[in-house]
């Protein structure tokens, strides 16, 4: 270790006992930009016009808007090809907001078969049999639209699902 006299010594302390962040004055930083700028070593940066400024917005808007949509989930913009109808299983008023909750989880989650568009129940008669509800779904094939027909939680309430193609409009 190399010892110190006691006028360095002196120095050291005073430099520890200074504030650690002190920004300095605008003078001098005024006047140090000023000779970077004269060496070459620091270039003022470019200033964008009005209509520059815009247009970089807007274009990084675009941008932004078309990565969304080519990231979206590949099905979305097809119109739905099936439709799944719910005959029976009438619900009691105090079962109604519960199965609406599980029937809209099934139809948020992905589907390997195809997808949910939406769907909704119909005002319940006393008929036996009656269409209570559907969804709208967007399927390859019927096939497929079985498929997704056979994992609907109206199954398990007694209900059946029954499938059917929408004619291209």
């Amino acid at each position: 270790m190399v010892s110190q006299d006691s006028s360095e010594q002196d120095v050291v302390a005073a430099l520890r006992a200074l504030p650690r962040e002190v920004a300095p004055p605008t003078l001098v930083e005024g006047r140090v930009l000023s000779a970077l700028r004269a060496r070459g070593l620091l270039r003022a940066a470019p200033v964008l016009s009005r209509r520059a400024a815009f247009m970089a917005v807007a274009a990084s808007a675009t941008m932004a808007f078309l990565g969304g949509y080519a990231l979206r989930p590949a099905a979305t913009h097809l119109e739905p090809t099936h439709m799944l109808l719910l005959v029976g299983a009438p619900t009691r008023e105090l079962e109604h907001a519960e199965r609406a909750r599980e029937y809209g989880d099934w139809a948020r989650r992905p589907h390997p078969a195809g997808a949910v568009v939406s769907g909704n129940a119909f005002e319940q008669t006393s008929a036996a049999g009656e269409v209570v509800g559907y969804f709208l779904v967007r399927a390859a094939s019927t096939d497929d639209a079985t498929a997704l027909a056979k994992t609907c939680p109206h199954w398990r309430h007694g209900g059946r699902v029954v499938v059917r193609a929408i004619q291209p409009g």
